[in-house]
Parts: C-alpha cells; sequence; structure tokens
C-alpha cells in the first residue's frame, strides 16, 4: 500500500482513478488546483503524484517544476495533448512517465505499479551489493543516497537506476533497450526517449556538483557508456 497524490482539474477523471487505486490498497489524496496540492505534496508519508498537465490555476508542468527544486517524489504525468513535444519536456523536467488520455484506466494502474516497483528497487535493489563507488561516484542503495567527491547529488528513483544500470559495468557500451530492461524492468509502453531524458538530467544534476563531469558517454546509434577515471571499489 502506498499513499498517492492525484491532481486533475476533471473530477470524474480524480473518481475514476480514485476508485481504482483505492481498490488495489492505495490511500488516495485527490485535488482539482495544483496550488492547493502543493502544500500537501511535500508531505514525507507520500509515494507518488499522479497529475494532469493542463489544470486551474498551476499547471501540471510547472507544479512539476516547482517540485523538483526541492523533492524527488516520483511524478507521473497525465495529458489530453497529442503533443510530443510537451511529452519530451516533462521527461526532461524529471517526470517518471507520461500517459496521454484518454488512458484506459487499468492501464493507469499498472504504470503506477510500475512506477512504485522502481521506488522499492531503488530502496533494496534486487543484487547483492548496497554500495558502490566508482572513482568519485558513490552510490547506496539502503539510504538512496548519491555523492559525488563527497558532494549529495539527489536523483528520482529512476534516475538513480539509469546511473546505477551504467555505473554498474563501467566502460561497456549499454544499448537503450538494455538500460530500459535494468531500469524500468517489464514497464509497458516505455521509449528510448525516457532514458534519453533520464540521462540529460542525470548529466545536469551531476555538473552541479562537479562542473566538468564528463563521465557519461554518449555513442550515437549505439548507447551510453559510463567512463571510469579511477579504481574501482564495491561494498557487498
Amino acid at each position: 500500500m502506498a499513499q498517492i497524490v492525484l491532481v486533475d482539474g476533471d473530477r470524474s477523471t480524480l473518481v475514476t482513478l480514485s476508485r481504482l487505486l483505492e481498490s488495489d490498497g492505495h490511500r488516495v489524496l485527490s485535488f482539482v488546483d495544483g496550488d492547493v496540492a502543493l502544500r500537501d505534496i511535500s508531505n514525507p508519508l507520500n509515494a507518488l503524484l499522479v497529475m494532469n498537465t493542463d489544470m486551474p490555476g498551476t499547471s501540471g508542468l510547472d507544479l512539476l517544476r516547482r517540485l523538483r527544486q526541492a523533492n524527488n517524489l516520483p511524478v507521473i504525468l497525465l495529458s489530453d495533448a497529442r503533443s510530443d513535444t510537451e511529452e519530451a519536456y516533462g521527461l526532461h523536467l524529471g517526470a517518471d512517465d507520461y500517459i496521454r488520455k484518454p488512458g484506459a484506466p487499468r492501464v493507469v494502474l499498472e504504470r503506477v505499479r510500475a512506477v512504485l516497483r522502481r521506488v522499492r528497487q531503488s530502496a533494496t535493489g534486487p543484487v547483492l551489493t548496497s554500495r558502490m563507488m566508482r572513482g568519485p561516484l558513490m552510490m547506496n542503495r539502503d539510504g538512496h543516497e548519491v555523492r559525488w567527491n563527497g558532494c549529495e547529488v539527489a536523483l528520482t528513483a529512476t534516475e538513480f537506476n539509469v546511473l546505477w544500470t551504467l555505473a554498474d559495468r563501467p566502460g561497456t557500451v549499454l544499448e537503450r533497450a538494455r538500460i530500459l530492461d535494468a531500469a524500468y524492468g517489464t514497464d509497458l509502453g516505455v521509449t528510448d526517449r525516457c532514458i534519453d531524458s533520464q540521462i540529460k538530467r542525470l548529466r545536469v544534476k551531476l555538473r552541479k556538483a562537479d562542473p566538468e563531469f564528463d563521465n557519461i558517454e554518449t555513442l550515437y546509434g549505439l548507447g551510453y557508456r559510463f567512463i571510469q577515471q579511477q579504481p574501482t571499489q564495491v561494498v557487498a
């Protein structure tokens, strides 16, 4: 069971999704206004935010931008738009998933389950090691902690999984499909664009800790590679 925040100006959508998520065992907080929801989103009990991009008051994209300044709460965006540009922008801002409406309620439920699985995987890890060192990079699954040269880097659960997947195989070129499988699992509907957006956000966040960061290399037509500049140490 998780506490999920729903934000959508369409009350019928709120009722439908609330009932579906509650029947799946979750506690649901519903809001029709983004400005009102913003006061409750930072509650540490919240596990996931699902919101429409088009709402009265603060739009979903503006709300996501403000949220990401200080909060890594997982976010699924819902949208009535048929715009690849909006989808790419939402993922760029840090959304964990993007669903175009009208989406079948069961599909939304499976996407919610998939994101929550990724959050749990980030916290517990499917591998034997919980702590990884790659030169200046330190990652700790148990505490969802990432540091670069000792400077803390705040990542979402999805960003954490993508970085772990890359850093776990330093020097190895990983195809986007392989990163998708490792970081997203069996999440249906996730595309290569999600990986590209997560990589961009990782670079931005890591360059705040180190303006010279250039350890994630793009090999066009092939995939991505984590470049390790110092010896590796993995602690079980």
